[in-house]
């Protein structure tokens, strides 16, 4: 039996995927800019990975998420916007029990910037009216996925798609000029597809 999986755990491929993401962010601060409720940031990106054994990857991946909302107070209102950027690097390691499922398993270091813009005026791009402000933080996500992949056969490359679930967190992201804080983290939900070669 170990043989057998030893003789098809030679999946490890080099990788370019796009992704949709989701990641928790229960934070009371996030609040302004998605409204009570919405505690989950809808995330876009792509990973790329680089084979370095038959069954171990070094992988990098990149994702935005931004979101926006008019908050009225008294008889004021601005609009609160949020994004952010998550650079990734770490490891995947996969198995192959059949020639078209890959389970796997991921933990990368993660850098996250945090832009927070306040604007009492959106007619024009940098009002004066503005503030803004941003921070950096480091993280960590881990994850276990599944990979589905047309098997390549003879060809140089071929389509797959993952889903994946797992644990992201974030450190503190401090916004000193709006006087504002922030640390999302929490489950981690990313699918896509890219090809394999």
């Amino acid at each position: 039996m170990m043989l057998w999986l030893i003789g098809t755990a030679l999946a490890a491929d080099h990788e370019v995927s796009f992704e949709l993401g989701h990641l928790q962010n229960s934070d009371p601060a996030y609040d302004l800019f998605a409204g009570e409720g919405h505690n989950g940031m809808l995330t876009w990106g792509a990973r790329a990975s680089v084979a370095v054994h038959s069954r171990v990857a070094i992988t990098s991946s990149w994702s935005h998420t931004q979101r926006g909302a008019t908050v009225s107070t008294g008889d004021t209102s601005f609009v609160a916007a949020w994004s952010a950027d998550f650079w990734g690097v770490g490891v995947r390691g996969d198995l192959e029990p059949l020639p078209f499922l890959l389970p796997y398993v991921s933990a990368q270091a993660v850098l996250a910037r945090g832009l927070i813009r306040l604007d009492e005026d959106t007619s024009e791009n940098e009002p004066l009216g503005q503030l803004s402000d941003a921070s950096l933080a480091p993280g960590g996500l881990f994850a276990a996925g599944i990979e589905l992949r047309i098997p390549k056969g003879s060809a140089p490359f071929t389509l797959a798609w993952h889903l994946e679930a797992g644990y992201g967190l974030v450190g503190t992201l401090h916004f000193t000029k709006v006087d504002e804080h922030m640390q999302p983290g929490g489950l981690h939900l990313r699918g896509g597809m890219g090809i394999r070669f």
